[in-house]
């Protein structure tokens, strides 16, 4: 992953569903939250067009969103993955309604090694890692949070155009 931060390569890409990645994901997460009272939504808009990706970069991306809204949310706390669709973008949207993350913080999320929590409860590279990821399937990853509320980042992909899906 260090490496990957470092120098980033292109991996072979293919068409996929969204919609399929985020469900195995939350496949796999599932039982780390079963048991604790935090709630797992996924919204999931049917039919959405393929997007151009690595699957296995994608999960990274989902699941390091997933572990920090865990680690965000109290024992009754509810974490949604949304998906939809635009013209020519799909969206996906990870939200908890957790601690959420101090304005003055929200510029920095994104930095190697920058990490709010305690001292050997992270790193600061997931999100450093998943931006990177994100920039490299041409895609945009926001962040928006207000501190006690929520906290929802916001993953925008080009939808796979027409000749990319028919190759």
């Amino acid at each position: 992953s260090l490496l990957n931060l470092a120098r980033p390569e292109r991996s072979a890409f293919e068409r996929l569903s969204l919609n399929d990645t985020v469900a195995e994901v939350v496949r796999l997460f599932e039982p780390q939250v079963r048991g604790q009272g935090v709630r797992l939504e996924p919204l999931l808009e049917p039919d959405l067009p393929p997007i151009r990706g690595h699957k296995a970069k994608l999960q990274q991306v989902l699941l390091n969103l997933l572990l920090n809204a865990k680690d965000a949310v109290d024992t009754e706390g509810r974490i949604t993955l949304q998906t939809r669709s635009t013209e020519d973008r799909i969206v996906l949207e990870v939200t908890d309604d957790g601690v959420g993350i101090a304005e003055e913080d929200l510029p920095r999320i994104f930095d190697p090694f920058f990490t709010t929590k305690s001292r050997g409860k992270g790193s600061g590279l997931g999100l450093s890692i998943s931006y990177g990821i994100v920039l490299e399937h041409a895609g945009e990853i926001q962040v928006e949070s207000v501190p006690g509320e929520y906290t929802r980042f916001r993953i925008v992909f080009p939808v796979m155009g027409r000749a990319e899906a028919l190759a």
